[in-house]
């Protein structure tokens, strides 16, 4: 029996009932085969996150959705409820999606009229959002867009700013920094 071989498989295809229920077996490789080849056709659920900025003294606020989620919501930076704040997921590469609406994505309202640009939610364009984050739990990062700017939050430097905070984007070396965790 080649170990390596069975804990590497049991490692990687891990993230599934039925893929576990094979890895703690370890006599059964074929069982693990088997359990990865029936998985790769269920969908996986991704946990719902949140994005808390790294900000020091900003740990209580995280974005959220002002009012339901639907196509033109706007995205904003305010006081977490984590009820309504885990509404992103964190997919292959660092994509970032939408919890519980898989054809809604992140977008940009006034995108190329010259007004201050915010983010909103929108349908997902045929070929994805491609927004993605480097942030995780433990590694604050930045949000990118589809267009290669970063999620800024221009009023986090002003004093006598009071939540909700518009979230748009600028140049990522003044992107804000973010983590991606459950708030647990």
């Amino acid at each position: 029996m080649n170990f390596k071989i069975i804990l590497h498989t049991c490692i990687v295809a891990c993230a599934s009932t039925a893929l576990l229920a094979a890895c703690n077996d370890p006599a059964a490789p074929a069982a693990a085969d088997a359990a990865t080849e029936a998985s790769a056709d269920e969908p996986t659920e991704l946990p719902a996150l949140a994005l808390f900025p790294s900000d020091a003294g900003a740990s209580q606020s995280c974005l959220q959705v002002e009012g339901d989620l639907e196509v033109g919501s706007s995205v904003t930076l305010g006081d977490c409820d984590l009820a309504t704040g885990l509404i992103f997921t964190s997919g292959e590469g660092g994509a970032l999606g939408l919890a519980t609406q898989d054809n809604l994505c992140l977008d940009l309202e006034a995108q190329g009229t010259g007004s201050e640009t915010s983010l909103i939610v929108n349908e997902c364009p045929a070929e994805g959002g491609g927004w993605t984050t480097t942030a995780t739990a433990l590694e604050a990062g930045t949000v990118r867009g589809p267009d290669g700017q970063c999620l800024v939050i221009p009023q986090m430097t002003e004093d006598d700013a009071t939540f909700p905070f518009y979230v748009a984007t600028g140049d990522c070396a003044q992107g804000q920094q973010f983590y991606l965790s459950t708030g647990e």
